[in-house]
Parts: structure tokens; C-alpha cells; sequence
């Protein structure tokens, strides 16, 4: 029986990088590429070499994807992952916001509409 939470039929479902990682993601909380497919697993400084491209090494459209992409897959982490992957996919994830907030304070600021100022 599939998880009614994953739509994605194409995966192997005895594979452990599936059962741990959503999918694209990798169990680690990195992209998925096929240059870092083969370091799944790995512990210790290899891991370090998957975690993906560090967040000010990122062009202003990559950094917006990949944000866009761990918010996507967020859900089926905190649901499917392993401890070890969610501790990775949120300091993956807040690198990333954190990186976004002070290269584009404008994209992030709030529609003055939603704040208790501009409410009233």
C-alpha cells in the first residue's frame, strides 16, 4: 500500500534513501543531482560535500528555487524523514531564508495591509 501523502509512484519503495528522503530531496536535506546521488549516506566530512552549494555562493534565482523547493518539501520531511534528515533539511532551509532576507529585504517585507499598523 503507497503513502497517500506521496505522489510519486516512480520511486523504488525498498530503497533506503526513499524511505528517508521525499522526493528530489536527498536524506541529507540537499537537492537531489545525479553528481551527489552516489554520496548518499556518507557521514562525517563527505557528508559536508552533499549539503548542497553554500546559500551566498547562489545566484539570486538559484537561491530563490532552492528556498522554494525545501518549502516544498518540508512537509514529507517532518512526516518521512529520519531525525538526522530534518536536522539537515531545517539548517539547510534557514541557511537559505536567512540568506534570502539579507540579499532581498524587499521581496520578504510584509504587505503593510497584514501588519497591526497598517490594519488600522
Amino acid at each position: 500500500m503507497t503513502d497517500p501523502l506521496r505522489h510519486d509512484q516512480d520511486h523504488d519503495q525498498d530503497s533506503e534513501a526513499t524511505m528517508t528522503a521525499p522526493p528530489g530531496l536527498r536524506p541529507d536535506g540537499g537537492a537531489s543531482s545525479d553528481a551527489c546521488d552516489a554520496d548518499v549516506g556518507t557521514s562525517g566530512e563527505d557528508a559536508a560535500a552533499t549539503r548542497g552549494v553554500a546559500p551566498l555562493d547562489l545566484a539570486d534565482d538559484d537561491l530563490c528555487r532552492e528556498m522554494t523547493h525545501l518549502h516544498t518539501t518540508r512537509h514529507d520531511t517532518v512526516l518521512g524523514g529520519t531525525e538526522d534528515a530534518l536536522q539537515v533539511h531545517t539548517t539547510r532551509m534557514l541557511a537559505l531564508e536567512a540568506e534570502f532576507l539579507r540579499r532581498l529585504p524587499d521581496e520578504a517585507a510584509p504587505d503593510p495591509r497584514r501588519t497591526r499598523a497598517g490594519s488600522r
